[in-house]
């Protein structure tokens, strides 16, 4: 009987090291199968699966995952990265199996998402889908804020704008650009001109339209990077 205990429990630890070394790779590798094989058709991506004893995987709870995609379409706008991640919670395989991404995560709290569009990934997908009143839209992202210059038309003429400003994130989870200096053909309008145009030169940016509901809860702007941060 003592033998037999002892077997017992040597399998069980053998059992639990086996599951600490390959379950969290292989639950990791298949949500990065899935995420390949979903609609944001990553260029890269990489997973990382937190589960003590990693057994409990086996059952679907997890404590903790990070999924990184990299070279993201959204909508015809590409994301330099994407990275989605949550504690605690549930895995659901059959979710996974089927490729129902992110339906798959069951998190105990809210899915955070952090957004990185390159300045010049942001000025492509302006350049296709433009701005309303400004031909030609070209944002330069700097430490200073955010510079949008393009052409409107006056009286007939197309005349070059600047708009200095920045991106804010808005309670309702937009994003939206807040100019707060205008110039015309490289002219400073007065203070009451430009109160009365700025409020029309304002455009948001939103989570809505991407492949899951996204609130904006952070803005931020490094080197030539928008990053954008928030939850589902």
């Amino acid at each position: 009987m003592k033998r037999l205990l002892a077997g017992l429990l040597v399998a069980l630890l053998v059992f639990l090291a086996l599951c600490e070394f390959t379950l969290p790779d292989l639950a990791a590798g298949a949500l990065v199968r899935e995420a390949e094989r979903s609609e944001l058709r990553p260029g890269r991506a990489e997973a990382r699966v937190f589960a003590f004893p990693a057994a409990k995987i086996l059952l679907g709870q997890v404590d903790g995952a990070r999924l990184k995609m990299e070279e993201v379409d959204l909508n015809g706008c590409r994301v330099s990265l994407l990275t989605v991640e949550f504690s605690r919670g549930s895995l659901d395989w059959r979710a996974v199996r089927e490729g129902a991404f992110p339906a798959a995560f069951k998190p105990a709290g809210p899915i955070r998402v952090r957004l990185v569009f390159r300045e010049e990934d942001l000025n492509d997908y302006l350049s296709r889908v433009g701005l309303k009143g400004i031909e030609n839209p070209k944002l330069d992202l700097n430490s200073r804020g955010v510079k949008l210059e393009g052409k409107v038309g006056f009286l007939g003429n197309s005349l070059t704008v600047q708009m200095w400003g920045d991106f804010r994130s808005q309670k309702d989870g937009r994003v939206e650009f807040l100019p707060t200096e205008l110039r015309v053909e490289g002219e400073p309008l007065s203070p009451e001109l430009s109160q009365k145009f700025l409020p029309h030169l304002r455009f948001s940016l939103t989570g809505a339209d991407l492949p899951f509901s996204f609130k904006v809860q952070k803005v931020d702007i490094e080197g030539k990077n928008l990053i954008l941060s928030g939850q589902i």
